[in-house]
């Protein structure tokens, strides 16, 4: 089973941890003292936080895909290698249609790359998490429909050009397992890279 040590989480949880990994969103601060997901009253405003922050991303991708399991562990570098990344047309494009996470992570490796300087925001994000690396640890959120399927990540693709680049690209070092969670549902939808 790719997710290693996996133990089944609330969607609350989830959430808390995606909000948790927006830095620059300055009210998550305010969440990260107040991490108890048992809380009703906090879990309705990180929720309402986190809609209005990834709308976009959660009303598509997760409504339409039913139920969703939960679950926290982590990721080994073969499982990590093998990532692919939420369909948008930036990332399709820096891809080029490929949407896995070495093919991106090369071409961020590759200096001047047209379809990377296209989109300078995110080379700065990806050039700042590597700098970080260390001080940040990696937590991402993914999804699949089964735990041995493509997972597709759904937050933390910054994140994830940058390790791959210093773990597999620049100045290869061993390779710590990621945190991870990962959401397994039935159906297959928009975010399903294939």
């Amino acid at each position: 089973m790719p997710l290693q040590q996996a133990v089944r989480v609330t969607e609350d949880d989830v959430i808390l941890a995606h909000l948790m990994s927006e830095r620059e969103l300055e009210l998550a601060i305010v969440f990260k003292v107040q991490q108890d997901t048992r809380n009703v009253g906090q879990n309705e405003i990180r929720r309402m936080l986190l809609y209005e922050t990834r709308g976009g991303i959660y009303q598509r991708l997760i409504g339409p895909a039913g139920r969703i399991e939960w679950y926290r562990g982590t990721i080994d570098s073969p499982t990590f290698q093998k990532l692919k990344i939420l369909p948008s047309e930036d990332w399709v494009d820096i891809s080029r249609g490929t949407l896995t996470l070495a093919d991106t992570a090369q071409r961020f490796a590759t200096l001047n790359d047209l379809r990377v300087t296209m989109y300078p925001h995110h080379s700065e994000n990806v050039d700042k998490y590597e700098s970080n690396l260390d001080q940040f640890p990696i937590t991402l959120i993914l999804i699949s429909t089964d735990f041995t399927g493509d997972y597709t990540i759904i937050d933390g693709v910054h994140h994830s050009i940058a390790a791959y680049r210093k773990y597999f690209l620049h100045s290869p070092t061993t390779f710590t397992p990621v945190s991870a969670y990962l959401g397994v549902c039935e159906y297959p939808c928009y975010w399903h890279a294939l």
